[in-house]
């Protein structure tokens, strides 16, 4: 059994179109469990929601240490759960330098690329039977934008960008499929742009981590092979799910949290209705909140 993990850091649901991934379900209601990377992409490898895997809540003054030891740490881990990369021979391939501390149980390997060169390293793995667990995360739309080579970030700049990745991300997965027996393409958060994410003239700032938004919750995912899983509302605990063969379940509404150091200061319900996504964003401190 071998299995892929390819996540596309910052991608705004509405660039989905972009990628064409041929044997894939594409899922079109998938809220990530929180805007920024460390707390979903625990979720991701763990299978537990923020409010399990805790991850964060407590102090640490580096925040790169914080964020690699609650995610990957075991003895810092609030919850004991087995992570993906614990019971596979893997390889790690990160365009952004996340993953430090992976555990090393069945010797698995990290590469963290100095530039945008994930996809060439991955691409070295793919036929590697050796290698159960694959898993690339890419830089995406993340800033500063290097895959186009624009200066500038804006949400105008924003789809050339993620089209610049898309073409060299649709034929890498291609081989990847000849290969592997589960494949997820994923993305762990979006990203909020104040022109155009702006709820009631509240004044946001742009990007993930902070406030709440569809922009930065509401991702695309795509599962191989197309299981035909029921349309309806998930959140991003399906990608271990779904890699490991878990049920899903269809979500009624899916909550979103912001762990901070010793609390959780920042949460918003996501819901489906009449079709549509809907978020509601809310605050236990004094700041933003609807």
């Amino acid at each position: 059994m071998r299995i892929a993990l390819v996540v596309i850091d910052c991608l705004r649901y509405e660039y989905a179109d972009l990628f064409q991934f041929d044997g894939f379900q594409r899922l079109n209601n998938v809220v990530a469990v929180s805007n920024w990377t460390m707390p979903t992409m625990a979720t991701m490898m763990t299978g537990l929601h923020p409010t399990e895997h805790r991850c964060c809540l407590f102090p640490v003054k580096d925040k790169s240490v914080k964020f690699l030891r609650s995610v990957l740490g075991s003895k810092y881990r609030k919850v004991e759960q087995e992570m993906i990369v614990d019971q596979y021979e893997y390889k790690a391939i990160m365009e952004i330098p996340i993953f430090k501390l992976m555990s090393e149980k069945h010797g698995g390997e990290r590469v963290t690329c100095t530039d945008i060169s994930g996809i060439k390293h991955a691409e070295k793995y793919v036929e590697d039977k050796d290698v159960e667990f694959l898993y690339l995360h890419l830089k995406g739309g993340h800033s500063p934008y290097e895959y186009s080579h624009q200066q500038e970030i804006s949400h105008e700049n924003e789809p050339a960008e993620i089209q610049a990745l898309s073409e060299k991300l649709n034929p890498f997965i291609k081989k990847v499929v000849k290969h592997f027996d589960r494949v997820v393409v994923a993305t762990d958060h979006g990203e909020l742009w104040e022109d155009v994410d702006s709820p009631r003239d509240v004044k946001i700032n742009y990007g993930h981590g902070g406030e709440f938004g569809l922009g930065n919750l509401h991702v695309p995912v795509w599962t191989y092979p197309d299981t035909k899983l029921p349309d309806g509302l998930y959140d991003t605990r399906l990608v271990y799910n779904f890699l490991m063969q878990k049920p899903i379940h269809i979500q009624q509404l899916v909550m979103s949290m912001s762990p901070a150091y010793m609390d959780y200061n920042r949460f918003a319900i996501t819901y489906l209705a009449d079709g549509k996504l809907h978020c509601e964003n809310f605050s236990t401190k004094e700041g933003w909140a609807l």
